[in-house]
């Protein structure tokens, strides 16, 4: 029972202390991915975004690490053994540094998965978006040569009336009445 409550702090801890130091990453991650994938305006190359994004991540992660030794020594203060090797195979993770290099798999993984869903649905939406100013643009397009087409008609037609009601060409002979 000490081992599942010990795992569920560990977890919630982790969970935590991620979010806190790689939150500001990975919205920068999301803003870059956003723009990068604009259909109006991006680049349409992520590699750069990834790039940075990694950069990033590798130097916040030893604040991670001391976080999670702190979090370990405060934890063994009151009892609490976190962080400790799990011993259930040969390739046991060992350590503060094992459970580092595993949750941050874990959480990077899950982290990425919701950007990448959430970058799919925002690319999605703006993909609409063109599709319907270009729908509307060619609605324009086509009304506008319509509109002068029938204005070059209705110009004719006036020269015409403007023709046959002169003065001078009228059928009376052009005398004045």
């Amino acid at each position: 029972m000490a081992d599942s409550v010990e795992k569920a702090i560990e977890r919630m801890i982790s969970n935590l202390l991620f979010s806190a130091i790689f939150k500001e990453e990975f919205d920068k991650l999301q803003e870059e991915l956003t723009g990068s994938l604009d259909p109006l305006g991006g680049d349409q190359n992520v590699l750069d975004d990834f790039q940075t994004f990694y950069q990033n991540m590798a130097d916040k992660l030893p604040v991670w690490e001391q976080a999670l030794q702190a979090a370990q020594q405060a934890g063994s203060q009151f009892g609490f053994d976190l962080f400790k090797p799990e011993n259930n195979g040969t390739n046991a993770q060992r350590g503060l540094s094992g459970a580092i290099r595993r949750e941050l798999t874990e959480e990077t993984a899950g982290e990425l998965a919701g950007l990448f869903r959430g970058q799919f649905d925002v690319t999605k939406r703006l993909y609409q978006v063109a599709v319907d100013q270009l729908a509307v643009q060619l609605k324009i397009e086509v009304n506008t040569y319509v509109t002068s087409q029938e204005l070059k008609l209705a110009v004719t037609e006036l020269q015409k009336i403007s023709k046959n009601t002169d003065p001078a060409t009228a059928r009376g002979g052009g005398y004045d009445d």
